[in-house]
């Protein structure tokens, strides 16, 4: 584990109280505090995912460089989630996915504090864009590594095409108005499948294209894990559940590989 005199390091040098990036993080934790009581609310089961449940087992916190909120849900829960947002999100909060708006180009939920926002740069041109900061909701499906990939080259790309999350012209675009249901009623053939004959295995939903591999045993039942001074869920064996995705997560990337949205400024609205 990491010991405490490296973790104020790189508080110190990362995230100190009243910085920029430290402002970002709070305002994060106050939308998952915000759906985290809409879960409670309506008994809806999810836990933190990616680096926020490595940020909460290693550090109790966020990942110092750390700017994003990430939490997993089975999709069965997804979008009974989606209905209890719409209708008990407080304000500032809003709730967007794809469907709801053209400027949101992934087949996810995100929860924004429409009150606050961040300067990101352009992976384009490097100029700055405000945005809201977000926390992202992602539904898991059961099925396999194989199937994950197979419908990651078919449905998932043709999906993040028809949403403008790729761009790569007209005809690409045609092409995948018309083989997207196709591919998509196998993969609900194959989620079936694998509900019943490997009832164990989860993936991130088809059309996401992240690929590790979930087990639910290592899910449920659902254990707690402090984030922030707050008790929030998480997988019942987060050492497991991260190993899939991390390997030795106790071990600190080279500073190169400290990952980051390049968030670099934020502001309150009124």
């Amino acid at each position: 584990m990491i010991s405490d005199s490296l973790k104020q390091q790189f508080k110190e040098q990362y995230n100190p109280e009243g910085s920029q990036l430290r402002q970002i993080q709070l305002n994060l934790v106050g939308i998952l505090k915000e759906i985290d009581r809409v879960c409670r609310k309506n008994n809806i089961t999810y836990w933190l995912d990616f680096g926020t449940l490595l940020g909460a087992v290693r550090h109790k916190g966020f990942v110092p460089w750390d700017d994003d909120l990430d939490i997993g849900i089975f999709k069965k829960d997804y979008k009974r989630l989606k209905k209890c947002l719409l209708k008990d999100l407080q304000d500032p909060f809003v709730l967007r996915d794809y469907k709801m708006s053209k400027i949101h180009k992934l087949p996810i939920l995100r929860v924004y504090n429409k009150h606050f926002l961040v300067a990101r740069k352009r992976t384009s041109n490097g100029e700055p864009i405000y945005e809201n900061a977000w926390v992202d909701v992602f539904p898991l499906v059961n099925g396999t590594l194989a199937s994950k990939i197979f419908f990651e080259k078919s449905y998932g790309k043709y999906l993040r095409r028809t949403i403008h999350q790729i761009d790569d012209g007209v005809l690409n675009r045609i092409i995948s108005y018309i083989l997207k249901p196709i591919f998509r009623i196998m993969s609900v053939v194959v989620i079936l499948y694998c509900k019943i004959f490997i009832s164990d295995s989860y993936v991130l939903d088809y059309g996401i294209n992240f690929k590790p591999l979930r087990k639910k045993s290592e899910i449920l039942p659902l254990s707690t894990v402090e984030f922030e001074g707050v008790e929030f869920p998480a997988p019942a064996n987060t050492d497991a559940y991260l190993q899939r995705f991390y390997g030795d997560y106790n071990q600190i990337p080279p500073e190169d590989k400290r990952v980051t949205h390049h968030f670099f400024d934020c502001k309150k609205l009124k």
